[in-house]
């Protein structure tokens, strides 16, 4: 969906924007492991992304502080969260608004998924998409540390879509078969791929199917495409952010890059 706001009464609200593609994704999946599982989300040009946060900000009070909204949910009411991350190649804005069950007098003003149900689940550039899995027990040990904290045997995660998990299998087969430059590239890019835990065990996966077909077709050990000996992990790290005026400002200026710097490149499509 793509919304475009005029100028709310609520101007002014300026929400702080994640500037790396892994802390925007955490963000994400912090806030929907706490309860904020009903969503709306879409797309907005930088020139009216402000005015769409204000909108927002006007109809749910999106400025809360926890204490604030911990009341409000021990009351039965739903709190809201708004998050914003710049759209690879463009100029525009995704945003996703987030809620927590409970009651609100306008509600019916938007039309919210379940972030629950895997068929309306969360994705990011419709290439991974936030679901529940289960959690290994050797990986909830490593989660539990020295101090043997309990670890939840489900939780959210990030991972590659059914279809794009199909459609790189299809493009390694066709690529073995066929040798050119692709097959290196998608190894490039799964070794730059967010190190979430579901995500790491599919570039797994995703490299043992390129091990098994390039024996199959009897590709010589010095002409096969080598395979990186590790996979990146997603760790917790201080998120920076910058306000969403800045990033818009940065847009109508005309600047090659919504950040400084690039925590690592869009994975290009298979």
């Amino acid at each position: 969906m793509t919304l475009h706001a005029g100028s709310p009464a609520g101007a002014g609200y300026d929400p702080l924007v994640p500037t790396t593609v892994t802390a925007a994704m955490r963000l994400l999946l912090l806030d929907v492991s706490r309860g904020y599982t009903q969503y709306v989300s879409g797309t907005v040009p930088a020139d009216r992304a402000l005015a769409l946060s204000a909108r927002f900000h006007e109809r749910y009070d999106l400025a809360g502080d926890k204490v604030q909204k911990s009341r409000r949910r021990a009351k039965g009411q739903a709190v809201f969260a708004l998050h914003l991350f710049p759209q690879a190649g463009t100029t525009d804005l995704n945003w996703w608004l987030l809620r927590t069950e409970g009651d609100h007098p306008l509600l019916t003003m938007e039309r919210w998924r379940n972030a629950n149900d895997v068929r309306s689940a969360i994705t990011w550039w419709g290439r991974y998409e936030l679901v529940r899995e289960p959690v290994p027990v050797a990986h909830r040990k490593k989660l539990a540390g020295p101090a043997g904290k309990p670890i939840k045997p489900v939780m959210w995660t990030w991972r590659f879509r059914r279809q794009v998990m199909d459609e790189m299998r299809a493009h390694i087969r066709h690529c073995v078969q066929h040798p050119d430059d692709r097959l290196r590239q998608l190894v490039r890019s799964l070794s730059v791929a967010p190190g979430w835990r579901q995500i790491r065990t599919q570039v797994k996966q995703l490299y043992f199917y390129l091990d098994q077909q390039q024996a199959q077709y009897r590709i010589p050990p010095g002409q096969r495409v080598q395979i990186p000996s590790t996979i990146r992990w997603t760790t917790p790290r201080t998120v920076q952010r910058v306000p969403l005026s800045v990033l818009c400002r940065r847009a109508v200026q005309g600047q090659e890059s919504w950040f400084p710097q690039s925590e690592w490149p869009t994975s290009p499509k298979s």
